[in-house]
């Protein structure tokens, strides 16, 4: 038993999630590497302390009415995001899930669970929120077809002119790719879009694009990467397209 528990502290140590563990007053009894690290501390100031202590006002509140309801439920609690405080004095949001440890009558004698610092991904979020509110503000007032990729090339806005002309809305389309390339010019929009993720820009582009009930229109494209101010990493991708018929 003892050399299975070995395994399982070595396996918790090499673990990217952060592993922690409390007695019944929220103070902890087990903390791994990686949960010490989110916190910003080293392990032996983080064992045998409180978890209010690493928690802001409002975040060791909600804790306390968690673990109060964990204790009187026993069912597990997924996805509590908690501010916390860092030893350098930086703010941080932590997600959680917390479990209650039994013992052999199955009484609680404490609690466990596993940690993510997602400080980063939810400012990325707060970004693309904010600049979701500036373009669609803007953006509505073009008239062509105008279409706003995320890093990853799925839609994050399009406008209403797009809707007009090539049918589909932004609800069928958000976080999706559009599927508007004709077959006969996947490998030709292939070797365009490397070009420009190199050179961050389409000048003026002449192609064709399918329309959401099979239409095939002769358009151009202008395009350009644009990155956020406040995080070079967040950017996104605008592209216009202009029916040549229309012109």
């Amino acid at each position: 038993m003892e050399g299975e528990e070995r395994i399982y502290q070595a396996f918790l140590e090499d673990i990217e999630e952060g592993v922690y563990e409390t007695d019944l007053q929220g103070n902890f009894t087990y903390v791994n590497k990686a949960f010490a690290r989110i916190l910003g501390y080293p392990v032996e100031e983080v064992v045998g302390k409180n978890f209010s202590i690493f928690l802001s006002q409002e975040s060791s509140k909600e804790a306390f009415e968690v673990f109060n309801r964990l204790f009187r439920t026993k069912e597990p609690i997924k996805d509590i995001l908690w501010r916390v405080k860092t030893l350098s004095g930086r703010e941080g949001t932590v997600e959680l899930s917390a479990h209650a440890i039994l013992t052999e009558k199955g009484d609680v004698k404490g609690f466990r669970g596993v940690a993510r610092d997602v400080t980063d991904k939810l400012m990325t979020q707060v970004l693309l929120r904010r600049s979701q509110i500036r373009y669609k503000t803007l953006l509505d007032f073009v008239p062509y077809p105008l279409v706003v990729f995320d890093n990853k090339g799925k839609v994050s806005y399009l406008n209403s002119a797009f809707t007009q002309v090539f049918g589909w809305t932004l609800e069928e389309l958000v976080g999706k790719n559009i599927p508007y390339v004709p077959s006969f010019l996947e490998e030709e929009t292939r070797r365009l879009l490397q070009r420009f993720i190199e050179e961050k820009t389409i000048p003026r582009y002449e192609t064709q694009r399918l329309t959401k009930d099979g239409r095939i229109l002769d358009v151009i494209i202008r395009a350009a990467i644009v990155s956020e101010e406040e995080d070079p990493e967040a950017f996104y991708e605008l592209v216009i397209l202009r029916d040549i018929t229309q012109q």
